[in-house]
């Protein structure tokens, strides 16, 4: 008998179920007769259900596995594989290990595999390889040859990002740096932790080598200058960015050569000396963009500071812009008590109080004309602040300002930089045209309004500019909208 034979048995005494009358001798007999029979089929149904479970739990799985073939999923054309994985893109670059995001996704499927190795390749064309010091058998390195020939491949034709950290005495450090000097026509923007002796595989490249590489990061050691990167330096004609790092007790930056420097855009010089930045800063163009981060007065390693005899009174330089980052104040004030920039127009700088006359002097012993200056982390008082920042604003050099960006972090309220601004007489930046206040904690609205009335600014500032998170007690539509005669303009930004 099949369980879908079974049926509910038909009782032999229905009329003692609604009752508790007492059964005759028959109907005992039969009761307990469909009590039997009863029981035997639910022996048997018990012996059945293994047997019927597993039949059913076959039937569903082929079910669900079935259903995964009808899924839309499936016919997804590349093309939208292809948006779908250039999400991973901001993962990708700011990953250690960009290769250990991608190829666990190649073992997925066919489709998969070949979306991305045929079809994906910005996805491949930033490289971050970091050579750990454990993993020096034999089955790592081949293991990471493999990836990298699969990279290299799958990256074709963009051009290559690559971060290349490689330790000293790594057995596997020139096998990978050869394989990627294969497609060095194809780098594009790198950024080099070598030991010194890896530099002489690039130096020795033959002259060509790197047609497109525009973006260059490097880090001395204390060793200085290695062997041969002047040649590698030389080597490069599509050189525009630089990143030089040092923490050498002296470098030769004469190694470089003339050429170099004047070719570059953007110059982030990291760690350097205050004599360090005025040999180099007479070398470059007008047009080059130069960063001081993280400097000081001194070389690393010397204890005593830099005499400040031994710096010279006068350095030229042709540059136009200038930011100076996380630098102590001796190299702050060092910097500027030597610089002649007639040209500079653009300043981004930290402050402190011994900095405005030095800057003061600077600008006005170069004849420059600011137009853009941001000035960052205050360690003055507010009043103070606002003093020195007046009597800066008011000099002839600053007057041609149209951008100033004040970043008053730590300040309860900017209102001795807002009155500031709001006095008819004297007028400081008088073509001030954009004004950002950054990190402030709360602005009065009848405070901007000031500047907003003052008759002097009416047809010059356009813009205020407040960092997102800055309470001000009216609203830019109170304030009055509009530009020039109208009034100017309060936007919000996020810092």
């Amino acid at each position: 008998m099949n369980a879908g034979d079974v049926s509910t048995p038909e009782s032999p005494c229905p009329q003692l179920l609604q009752n508790s009358d007492e059964p005759t001798q028959w109907e005992l007999e039969r009761t307990s007769l469909a009590v039997a029979q009863a029981e035997d089929h639910i022996a048997m149904l018990d012996r059945q259900l293994p047997e019927q479970k597993d039949a059913r739990d076959k039937l569903l799985g082929f079910v669900l596995n079935h259903r995964r073939v009808l899924s839309p999923i499936r016919r997804l054309p590349s093309e939208m594989w292809q948006e779908v994985f250039l999400h991973l893109k901001p993962e990708i670059q700011h990953s250690c290990t960009s290769h250990n995001l991608l190829f666990p996704l190649l073992a997925v499927c066919r489709r998969w595999r070949s979306v991305l190795l045929h079809s994906s390749p910005l996805l491949w064309s930033h490289i971050h390889l970091s050579l750990n010091r454990g993993e020096t058998n034999l089955r790592s390195i081949n293991k990471l040859q493999g990836r990298l020939s699969v990279i290299l491949r799958a990256s074709e034709p963009l051009p290559l990002t690559i971060i290349l950290t490689l330790p000293t005495g790594h057995p596997g450090t020139m096998t990978i740096l050869d394989q990627l000097l294969v497609e060095a026509r194809r780098w594009k923007d790198i950024a080099l932790c070598l030991d010194t002796t890896h530099y002489t595989a690039l130096g020795n490249a033959p002259t060509g080598l790197f047609p497109s590489l525009s973006r260059l990061s490097i880090r001395l050691n204390e060793c200085g200058l290695p062997p041969l990167v002047d040649t590698f330096l030389a080597n490069l004609p599509a050189l525009r960015y630089l990143r030089v790092k040092s923490s050498a007790r002296a470098v030769r930056w004469e190694a470089f050569g003339a050429r170099l420097w004047g070719s570059l855009e953007n110059c982030l010089l990291e760690q350097c000396c205050v004599l360090d930045a005025l040999t180099l800063l007479p070398r470059f163009a007008p047009h080059t963009q130069v960063i001081f981060l993280g400097c000081t007065s001194r070389r690393i390693g010397e204890v005593n500071d830099i005499d400040v005899d031994a710096q010279p009174s006068s350095v030229n330089t042709e540059i136009s812009e200038m930011v100076i980052k996380n630098s102590d104040l001796g190299f702050r004030v060092g910097l500027l008590m030597s610089l002649v920039a007639p040209r500079l127009q653009k300043l981004n700088i930290s402050l402190h109080r011994q900095f405005f006359p030095a800057l003061g002097a600077m600008l006005s012993r170069s004849g420059a004309r600011l137009t853009h200056l941001r000035l960052s982390n205050p360690a003055l008082r507010p009043t103070d602040f606002a003093a020195d920042l007046l009597g800066l604003l008011s000099t002839r050099p600053a007057r041609t300002i149209v951008d100033l960006d004040l970043d008053l972090r730590g300040f309860v309220t900017p209102a001795g930089i807002i009155d500031m601004l709001a006095v008819p007489t004297p007028l400081a930046a008088p073509e001030l045209r954009w004004l950002t206040l950054r990190g402030c904690n709360y602005i009065k609205g009848d405070a901007l309004a000031a500047i907003r009335a003052n008759p002097a600014r009416r047809n010059k500032l356009e813009t205020v500019w407040v960092e997102r998170g800055v309470s001000y007690l009216d609203s830019a539509r109170e304030l009055g909208e509009g530009r020039g005669g109208d009034g100017f303009q309060v936007r919000m930004f996020k810092g």
